[in-house]
């Protein structure tokens, strides 16, 4: 009586067949592009350049473009970074100010605000622009415009105002840019049939390099599962604020720890603080706090001192010993809500502070 293959079983040899089909046929193609003239355009592949850029009162600003020569059917990146001191408000050019001539905006990047390693923040966008017609473009000189943060005991600094120069763009027809034909090459001479131990050492580099390929596959198809496994778990900052206050909401802790309740909900705020404004808050006291929100444009005045008022009652029972009653206490989380909310509101009546969509090959909304 034969043997039974199962299902479990048939399918890993059709998955190790299947791997070492791709392998076989990556060696044939690449084995045959390494003998052939080089394919490709030179142009597809180039470093960023500094194009312009300005510095002032501790703000600097760098503006890089890919490439200054392009045809019709390609498209230019045009990046735009800042770094300023923490707390600054940076207002980045906007898509009209970017276009020139023929050349339009089609898509737009914006990274959030990231605390680097000297201790400023960086703001990054990104443009995306495509010609219509062949000729020379410029693109227009780009203004930014940096906020400053008062010290302790200061007034709020005056704004500082970056810009660029002009940076030149030549647009070219593709027929224009069309290489001509490769000519056909000569046939080489028939090749002698190799030893019997050369064709051994043949199989067995043939052998490594399957084995090669099927593991760079492994790899590329782990790190791709775990990109797409971090993407679908991110959750924006005021979602997880307003979450983290529901959960104390239903929990008994302002009546059996006043104490830890009081330390959690000012917690919940501060990190939210951080996530969206980039902002160490944690680590901070709350006059170092409010000193940094009053030189921003976050909040307006009502809202500053409900922001004030709260941290402030929190320290009382953090640091005095104040213990009020239950009732009292959760009324903060309706308070921690209400900023929260504000702040999401104020992002959605501002849309040039707004993070814009990835591109299409993506489809993530990028929230700060």
């Amino acid at each position: 009586m034969g043997r039974r293959c199962t299902a479990p079983a048939r399918l890993d040899y059709r998955l190790r067949l299947l791997c070492v089909v791709g392998a076989w046929l990556a060696l044939l193609s690449g084995c045959a592009g390494a003998g052939g003239a080089t394919g490709g355009d030179p142009a597809a592949v180039v470093e960023w350049q500094v194009q312009g850029s300005a510095a002032a009162d501790g703000a600097a600003l760098a503006v890089r473009l890919d490439r200054d020569r392009i045809t019709t059917a390609q498209w230019v990146t045009l990046e735009v970074e800042v770094h300023a001191a923490e707390g600054s408000a940076v207002r980045l050019p906007a898509p009209a100010a970017v276009e020139g001539g023929a050349l339009r905006v089609e898509r737009v990047h914006t990274a959030p605000p990231e605390l680097v390693e000297d201790g400023t923040v960086r703001w990054l966008r990104r443009f995306e622009l495509q010609p219509f017609l062949a000729g020379d473009y410029t693109v227009p000189a780009l203004h930014v415009s940096v906020a400053g943060v008062p010290g302790a005991g200061t007034e709020p600094a005056a704004d500082t105002n970056l810009t660029t120069e002009p940076i030149p763009v030549t647009v070219v027809s593709v027929i224009d840019a069309a290489e001509p034909a490769p000519r056909p090459r000569a046939v080489p001479d028939p090749v002698a049939v190799a030893p019997r131990a050369t064709q051994i050492v043949l199989f067995a580099g043939l052998g490594l390099a399957v084995a090669g390929a099927a593991a760079a596959a492994l790899f590329w198809w782990r790190r791709r599962a775990a990109r797409i496994r971090a993407r679908e778990a991110f959750v924006p900052p005021h979602e997880a604020a307003l979450g983290a206050l529901r959960e104390l909401a239903a929990g008994d802790l302002p009546e059996r720890d006043p104490l830890a309740f009081h330390h959690a909900v000012a917690d919940v705020l501060r990190r939210y603080l951080e996530r969206r404004f980039a902002v160490r808050a944690p680590e901070r006291t709350t006059e170092e706090l409010m000193l940094i929100v009053a030189g921003a444009d976050w909040l307006d005045d009502v809202q500053r001192r409900a922001l004030h008022a709260f941290l402030a009652r929190c320290d009382q029972v953090k640091f005095a010993g104040a213990r009020p009653p239950a009732p009292v206490a959760r009324g903060l989380i309706d308070t921690a809500s209400d900023l929260v909310t504000a702040l999401r509101l104020v992002v959605e009546e501002n849309p040039e502070e707004e993070h814009a969509r990835e591109d299409d090959s993506r489809g993530d909304a990028v929230a700060v």
